[in-house]
């Protein structure tokens, strides 16, 4: 009985639709599946609605991006279950307000410096309502200026002292996690492979700000996958994974169910009265 807590619609930076995304988990034999995009309800209350009757289980939940000014890095917290979602949406009006002005500048960059068609990169953004860097990608990919998503192109566009890159400030990582917990769910640590995120991981764990952590993830390599375990261990918290898909989006190739835990973990996830 296999679940995928970790991926993405086009309601995010993903490529694929909800529809798709059940029609993915069935074929690949999930039982439950947690649309988690980024700062937005939305693919999650569509995908749920898709599932009816199919037999697939989709978890309430959601990717919060936010930021550890204290260490100089992205983090990222998956939400699961939420009971006061009034909370949490409070917050993603603020940051897909920068979002999405953010999207722009880099968009009228892309415009200008590589001859792209506002349009064009705007057609990949109609779901989310924001432009992503990986629209404006797909948009160079259109024009043959680039072959992949990611790679050399996606750096010069994107990496440090791109070309088009425009910064979002996001909220404080300790300031948003009360919100968080505040909305009733369940609060785990995403990837803690990603953005150097080990130590925050533990600073977390040991303050009790969090309830789990993501361990099976594509990007969590073996070293960090101890200190997940030990982390979990010492602290009393449970593991979590998923295939973080973002179909065409991706950055590392992987398929929607590559990476899950047993179902007997969603009966924590939604453990709390709110």
């Amino acid at each position: 009985m296999a679940a995928d807590l970790h991926a993405h619609t086009y309601f995010s930076d993903a490529a694929d639709s909800p529809q798709t995304l059940v029609k993915l988990a069935l074929e690949r034999g999930l039982t439950t599946l947690a649309v988690t995009d980024h700062d937005t309800f939305e693919g999650n209350k569509r995908a749920r609605e898709l599932a009816e009757g199919t037999g697939l289980t989709i978890v309430p939940g959601v990717e919060v991006s936010t930021y550890d000014y204290q260490r100089g890095h992205k983090a990222h917290l998956l939400v699961y279950y939420p009971k006061h979602t009034e909370v949490l949406q409070m917050y993603f009006d603020f940051v897909g307000e920068k979002r999405r002005r953010a999207g722009e500048i880099m968009a009228e960059r892309a415009v200008k410096r590589y001859g792209l068609r506002f349009r064009d990169i705007d057609e990949y953004a109609r779901h989310s309502g924001v432009i992503f860097k990986q629209h404006i990608m797909a948009a160079m990919m259109d024009d043959g200026q680039a072959d992949g998503i990611y790679g050399k192109k996606y750096e010069e566009l994107f990496g440090e002292n791109g070309t088009c890159i425009e910064p979002i400030l996001h909220t404080e990582t300790r300031e948003i996690i009360t919100e968080c917990r505040r909305s009733g769910g369940t609060v785990v640590m995403a990837h803690p492979g990603t953005y150097h995120g080990v130590p925050l991981m533990k600073e977390l764990a040991e303050k009790g700000l969090i309830d789990g952590i993501e361990l099976h993830h594509p990007r969590n390599p073996p070293a960090v996958m101890e200190e997940i375990k030990k982390t979990a261990a010492h602290f009393g918290l449970f593991i979590t994974g998923g295939s973080d898909y973002h179909g065409a989006f991706d950055s590392k190739p992987t398929r929607l169910g590559d990476f899950t835990v047993d179902d007997t973990v969603v009966r924590l996830l939604d453990r709390k009265e709110g």
